[in-house]
């Protein structure tokens, strides 16, 4: 019983010893995506909610975009040059280079104006393991406002971006056989949770 105790205490200390965490972008790496951005509209992972653009739901969906950093940085450059901007390695700042899940959550709004449809303002982010029963907060979380106008009122409603650590990624995403998680959208009206399923990964990692 003692040798099959100190092998497998062995084999856990070996396998804790071999993870490496996620490092920031190096130079070379920055530029392969500038220059990825800056060559076609970048690959991300795009997600939208089944109710969204619903003009007689009580409350429509979500919409959400995952991203990797070079992901993030090459959507940058892409958005830099269609505006007529420049965009280059002196651009990129320390957060740009950072290890971490760029997600950017916003409100599916009605397809009609005039739709019954109320959008749900996103509140925050989070993530979760395959079960939903471990919740990781975002590192970071910024929101801004969605303006929308039609001839009776005047609507606004918060979308949010928002930045996970990669190593606590892979900590979720340990969690399961196939090393699928959940990205939790939190609104004032109601929740989403998108599930990153296994067939979607390779457009992540």
């Amino acid at each position: 019983m003692r040798k099959v105790l100190c092998v497998a205490v062995a084999m856990m200390c070996a396998g804790m010893a071999g993870a490496q965490q996620a490092k920031p972008l190096t130079d070379d790496e920055v530029s392969a995506a500038i220059a990825a951005g800056l060559a076609k509209r970048p690959v991300h992972l795009s997600l939208q909610d089944e109710m969204g653009g619903c003009n007689t739901c009580p409350t429509t969906g979500f919409s959400m975009g995952v991203y990797t950093p070079a992901q993030w940085i090459a959507s940058q450059a892409f958005r830099a040059k269609r505006k007529m901007n420049t965009f280059t390695l002196a651009d990129v700042t320390p957060e740009m280079r950072a290890p971490v899940l760029h997600v950017d959550a916003s409100p599916d709004l009605p397809n009609n104006i005039g739709g019954t449809g109320a959008a749900s303002s996103v509140q925050k982010v989070v993530l979760a393991d395959e079960l939903q029963q471990t919740l990781i907060q975002s590192l970071s979380s910024q929101s801004e406002d969605v303006d929308r106008s039609n001839a009776f009122r005047d609507f606004t409603y918060k979308e949010v971006e928002a930045t996970f650590s990669l190593d606590d990624v892979a900590k979720v995403r340990a969690m399961s056989p196939k090393g699928e998680f959940f990205i939790v959208v939190v609104g004032d009206h109601k929740n989403k949770p998108f599930k990153i399923k296994e067939k979607m990964l390779p457009k992540l990692f």
